[in-house]
């Protein structure tokens, strides 16, 4: 009787902590993460500008370059150290710091800044400042095959002038280890750039130590090269590209009064869905008849891309790249500063480009050719088909009210695996053909996924052998069919959901995901938790597995934009975090197809299908000011095929359409089956009809072009039409006018398209 009493006890205490827990959230057991803590409001503290020419470059001192490789010099002003690169073919040089000063600048140009942490105080420095003004910096030559291909620049940047009195000048110049004596709370960092010219590129890297080894004393942010190309006027036609969605213009030669600085977080935030997100890690400028790319080859996932025009603050049209080294989470006036930092080289290279090149086309080129070589996009061009696909995201269930009660929620069925059968088969009925069909909501919880791992088949859909029946269908009509994933997400409204990350002050990460559908069914968001990454291989080996026993062709990963750094086990940055994810996301694809959600370029290379790629930058477009160009689009074209959001979700539908074509873009659609109140615009009969005459005039027009690159779109002189042309000589016309346009002795059917071969 006493055992049996225990037994309940245990029991009680068992289900009275899952009640607990289920209100808390996701629960991850272990030590709480090794961050430094400070409490209260930090102190900024700013260089003081003593001497403005260590801010410029002056030209007079670039007589004799100090390093070369093929058409490429290299040369470097021995006052302010800041380089000058030059391509003998165009005779141009592009600056590292401006080579003249101007009423409004700021001499906040330099090569290198720190934004340096010490207990409750924040140091803004820099190269200029706090390095090169007292002379501690040197530089020492590399060569390659015999001759010299480049040089480091040695900067021991300091807090104060009493620690920079420190440094052993002739040990720094000797290339010694003996810097310098300095106290654990010094301020004193060695940061080395280097140049090499290779390839015919500038490769920049940026390497730094800690010279007090003080753990405690960190680099938050550094920033490289951000006042590269920077310039005060503008020529008709010059512009800054930024990574803004599919990319953008900003046009530098328009007055803009309404411009504010831009920044992009490459690869986003999950934590705060404000910030802009760059899918692709390049930016570049146009002046004149010369242009220049920036691709960032290592550091990308810990970069944020920045650019303000001549205006305001600097002076100089800007862009330029900073990278976060040690990750700061703020919560309730608390400031938790990681234990780790990255400590791996932050890498750009530099492409110079002239002439007809000089434009974000040949920008899309040089990315492009560097990307593959990198391997981050692949080398391999799309499979050959007689139909351009139509990428169709089914919408199985979701979360909606409980068919017994208004007061209480549940999963409905909105499309059953014998009603996506039905839907396809008219599909085909009225002609269209090679569908690619991304299937959601097909797992337990429906499109908000409860678990994180495995292949649960709802049985409201059909059940397996529902499911079976679907994909022998699919199989026999040539329909590629992908299974919708979260490979890192799930459900956190869920009992003892173990295997979260965690963020710096030891909480589980848990994220807001919008609901497709709300307004229809359901919240207007989704709460989801993120998992801890040292888990992500065993999920994804779970997926595998159950793709042999359900015989599933293709998976589409609907969550490879959430990344994030982890604490769970140790800290995991999000550079190394990007390499995790790509790593376990490639065996996905082996054997069956692949499709991705977003298109961070981590995670793309081993795709067959990119959806939701950005058509149109976040900040918004304004004509002749900030426009959007297909940049993402010329590197990937004829790689993979793509498609941006889904048409029927736009709230302009026709512009949604002629911006797909222009971009090369595949057909999207996202549709359900069952009826709710009038349909909607999700409702797949309201939609049929007219994607079926769009997919047909789309079919006659991108189809033969799928594997070609773009290698041209811009506006013609006829305002509101755009051509986009093609590597084996066709060109589109996409008129966005209300009527009719010629173009060339061309007639463009108002908002329609026309290819000519």
């Amino acid at each position: 009787m006493k055992k049996k009493r225990t037994v309940s006890a245990v029991l009680a205490v068992i289900i009275f902590a899952a009640l607990v827990l289920s209100c808390t959230g996701c629960v991850s057991f272990g030590k709480k993460p090794d961050a430094l803590t400070v409490t209260g409001k930090m102190t900024e503290h700013f260089s003081t500008v003593t001497d403005k020419s260590i801010h410029l470059i002056d030209e007079s001192r670039l007589q004799e370059p100090m390093a070369g490789s093929g058409l490429m010099r290299l040369y470097i002003d021995d006052n302010s150290f800041g380089v000058a690169l030059l391509e003998t073919s165009n005779r141009k040089r592009w600056y590292a710091l401006p080579a003249a000063s101007n009423a409004n600048y700021d001499n906040s140009a330099a090569t290198v800044t720190l934004d340096v942490i010490k207990g409750k105080d924040i140091y803004h420095l820099n190269s200029q400042d706090d390095s090169v003004k007292y002379k501690n910096v040197a530089v020492d030559v590399t060569t390659e095959n015999n001759a010299i291909n480049g040089f480091n620049v040695n900067y021991i940047i300091t807090a104060d002038a009493t620690v920079a009195s420190k440094v052993n000048k002739q040990g720094l110049a000797n290339g010694s280890d003996k810097l310098g004596s300095f106290s654990s709370s010094d301020i004193a960092f060695l940061v080395t750039v280097s140049y090499a010219l290779r390839d015919g590129n500038l490769y920049v890297g940026a390497n730094w130590k800690n010279l007090s080894d003080n753990d405690e004393i960190k680099i938050e942010n550094l920033g490289l090269l951000e006042f590269f190309g920077a310039s005060d006027r503008a020529e008709e036609g010059d512009f800054i590209l930024v990574p803004d969605g599919c990319g953008a213009a900003i046009k530098t030669a328009v007055i803009d009064n309404s411009f504010k600085p831009l920044s992009f977080k490459v690869y986003g935030d999950p934590d705060d869905s404000d910030v802009m997100r760059a899918v692709f890690p390049a930016y570049g400028a146009k002046q004149g008849e010369d242009a220049f790319a920036v691709i960032i080859e290592s550091g990308d996932a810990i970069a944020t891309i920045n650019a303000d025009r001549a205006r305001g603050g600097s002076g100089f049209n800007t862009v330029g790249a900073k990278f976060n080294v040690t990750e700061k989470t703020v919560r309730d006036n608390v400031t938790y500063l990681s234990g780790e930092s990255f400590d791996d080289e932050i890498r750009l290279c530099i492409r110079l480009l002239g002439g007809a090149s000089a434009d974000y086309d040949g920008m899309a080129a040089a990315c492009r050719e560097q990307f593959m070589r990198s391997k981050l996009i692949s080398t391999d061009m799309v499979k050959e088909t007689e139909y351009l696909p139509f990428n169709l995201s089914i919408i199985g269930s979701a979360t909606g009210k409980s068919k017994l009660t208004d007061r209480l929620e549940a999963v409905n069925a909105l499309t059953t695996f014998e009603e996506a059968r039905d839907m396809l088969s008219r599909m085909k009925a009225k002609g269209i053909n090679n569908i690619n069909v991304r299937y959601e909501g097909v797992l337990d919880g429906g499109i908000n996924q409860n678990k994180k791992n495995g292949v649960d088949i709802q049985r409201k859909l059909g059940g397996k052998s529902g499911f079976k029946d679907l994909l022998d269908y699919l199989r026999m009509q040539g329909t590629g069919f992908f299974l919708d994933i979260s490979i890192m997400s799930w459900n956190s409204d869920r009992l003892l959901p173990f295997g979260c990350a965690k963020d710096l002050a030891g909480e589980s990460r848990v994220i807001k995901r919008p609901n497709a559908i709300y307004g229809m069914m359901g919240p207007a968001s989704y709460e989801r938790d993120l998992l801890k990454l040292s888990r992500l291989e065993r999920n994804v080996i779970s997926y595998l597995t159950d793709s042999e026993k359900y015989k599933i062709d293709g998976y589409c990963v609907n969550d490879s934009d959430l990344l994030y750094s982890d604490s769970s086990k140790g800290f995991t940055n999000r550079q190394d975090a990007s390499k995790i994810i790509a790593e376990n996301i490639s065996p996905l694809s082996t054997g069956r197809g692949l499709m991705i959600r977003n298109g961070n370029f981590y995670a793309i290379k081993n795709a067959d299908v990119i959806i939701d790629l950005p058509l149109s930058p976040a900040a918004g477009e304004r004509s002749g000011c900030y426009e959007a160009v297909p940049f993402v689009q010329m590197i990937l074209h004829g790689t993979a095929d793509y498609s941006g959001t889904p048409v029927n979700t736009a709230d302009d539908v026709k512009r949604a359409m002629l911006r797909s074509v222009e971009y090369g873009a595949c057909p999207s659609y996202e549709w359900y089956y069952e009826k709710i109140g009038e349909g909607g615009k999700y409702y797949y009969e309201n939609q049929l009809n007219d994607a079926a005459d769009f997919y047909t005039k789309a079919n006659e027009t991108l189809c033969e072009l799928r594997d070609m690159r773009i290698t041209g779109n811009y506006e013609t002189q006829t305002s509101g039409v755009f051509c986009t042309e093609y590597e084996n000589g066709s060109v589109i016309y996409v008129n966005y006018n209300g009527e009719e346009k010629m173009v060339s002795g061309i007639t463009v059917e108002p908002n329609s398209f026309i290819k000519i071969d």
